[in-house]
Formats: structure tokens, sequence, C-alpha cells
């Protein structure tokens, strides 16, 4: 009755991240996980849990769709990785429209086990403002697929990239931004080494996004030559806050 509801409104946050907890100690835990029904950030990375959870956490998903806004996901180096994440996707999927989830970190996959389905996750989520993908080496192909995939999420304010495989010369991710200038307001393209020629051609698209505050190239290998173009996107931005280019070494 009425403690059953107070008890499923009760629990709002749930962070069990990098706590070792495997399959046992989440069937442990999902006994009172169940009850919730208004959860609104479930972070569950850095556990060696395997596809024998996945039904249950895709469950609680699901239970929670209507009040579900961030979501932080690992994948690891889990040896049944990628049935895990094809059974939680799956179930996912089945819980309609997630209308409130603005925020989904996927971090430390593989495309060889833990594929991360870009246009099922997205379709699922109109509301989506924050994208984070961190070492998940999805290349150009991929890229591809982000670049469609994003319009499903109607304004992306945060973009964040990091060692995500961008192949240097590569213009799949200028197709991606292009789409979303209007409404990005944070681009981190971090960790994988660029070019030059990418990173003028970059900045031609950087230019026209008058709505970027924040913009980060870390530990990208950037060198002399890409402080022209940088300084033409500062130029061009005047309502830039933030521009952040540590691990770089400028000499060169």
């Amino acid at each position: 009755g009425s403690t059953e509801v107070e008890n499923a409104e009760r629990i709002t946050e749930v962070d069990i991240s990098d706590c070792g907890i495997g399959d046992a100690e989440y069937q442990i835990l999902d006994q009172g996980l169940r009850e919730c029904a208004s959860i609104y950030k479930f972070y569950i990375s850095g556990n060696p849990i395997t596809h024998s959870s996945a039904v249950h956490i895709a469950q609680l998903m699901v239970k929670n769709s209507s009040s579900l806004q961030r979501l932080s996901l690992e994948g690891g180096n889990y040896i049944s990785d990628r049935i895990f994440f094809l059974e939680l996707w799956t179930f996912y999927s089945m819980g309609g429209q997630y209308p409130d989830l603005v925020e989904i970190t996927y971090k430390n996959g593989s495309p060889s086990r833990s594929p991360f389905p870009l246009k099922l996750v997205l379709s699922r989520a109109p509301a989506l403002k924050t994208l984070r993908l961190i070492e998940v080496p999805i290349g150009d192909k991929a890229y591809e697929r982000l670049s469609c995939s994003l319009d499903y999420s109607g304004y992306l304010y945060t973009l964040d990239l990091y060692k995500t495989g961008i192949r240097p010369g590569s213009a799949l991710l200028n197709n991606t931004i292009l789409r979303h200038y209007h409404s990005l307001r944070r681009l981190n393209v971090d960790g994988d080494i660029l070019t030059d020629d990418f990173v003028e051609s970059l900045s031609n698209v950087l230019r026209h996004m008058k709505n970027l505050l924040e913009l980060s190239f870390c530990e990208a290998g950037l060198i002399s030559k890409s402080l022209s173009h940088l300084s033409g996107v500062m130029e061009a931005l005047t309502q830039l806050k933030r521009l952040d280019v540590t691990g770089n070494d400028f000499s060169q």
C-alpha cells in the first residue's frame, strides 16, 4: 500500500561505481533496488559484473525510465562484456522512451566485446544534453553513425570524446559537430593525436559555433602550426570562456 509507494520514491540516486561489486553482490543489492521507481541518477561503472546481471540492471532502468536522468556505465575488460551489453541494451529498448534522460557516460568499452549501440540508445533519449564516450575506440565508421544518431537527441549541449580513435584527417567529426553546432556549448576532443590539417578543418567549423563556451584539445599532439588555428577560433568566438590545450607540445 502506501508504504510500498513511499519506499519506491525514497531512493532517487544510486552510485555503486568502483565498489568491486560482482554478480553475487549485485544480486543481494537487487533485492532492495527492485523496490525503487524514482531513480534519476544511476552510476554502476567499474564493477566486474557480467551478463547474468544485465537483465536485473536493465529491468531497473526500465522501471525508472520516467525518472532516469543520468546514466553511467563502464564496459571494462570482462570476458562476457559483449553478451552483457547486448542483453542490457536489448532490455533497455523495452523501456520505451526515457523522456528525462539528459546525460549518458559510457566508458572503457571495446568494439570487439562491448559495442555502443548509438542509434538505439539515443533514439530512446530525445532530451539528451550530454554524451561522454571515454576510451571507446569507435573510429571513423562509428563517427559516421554518431553523426546520424545524434539527430535523435534534439539539442546536444556537451560532447565529450576521450581516446575514441579519431583518424588523422577525418572529416566525419566535423559532420557530427555541424549537425549540432547551434546548440553545442562544450566540446572536448582529448587523448587522440590530431594532425594540423585536421585541426585546421575542425577550426573552420568551430568559428561558426556561436554558442560554444568551452573547448578542449588535451593530449592531442598539437604542435606550433596549430596555434594560428586556435587563435582564429578564439578571435571568432567572442563568447568562448574556456580553452584547454594542456598536454600538448607547441615547441615542435
